[in-house]
């Protein structure tokens, strides 16, 4: 599967834009408004959101990045 750069503007107040950037590898890497948040990795077959901190997403947050990424 080809990973392809995904850009949004989130919901939060305020605002937040966020990318979705591929890597060599086959991961992506979180930015919100150009900082890092952590990566989307494929572990046993499914994609899942590693933050930097735990404290950083929900779950609900995590399950919306994965599906920004069509991933899920």
């Amino acid at each position: 599967m080809e990973l392809k750069p995904v850009s949004f503007i989130a919901a939060f107040e305020p605002e937040k834009y966020v990318e979705l950037k591929p890597m060599i590898g086959g991961y992506f890497h979180i930015y919100i408004d150009a900082f890092y948040y952590g990566t989307i990795v494929c572990v046993n077959s499914q994609w899942v959101v590693h933050p930097q901190h735990s404290h950083y997403f929900t779950t609900d947050d995590m399950d919306a990045l994965l599906e920004q990424a069509r991933l899920i």
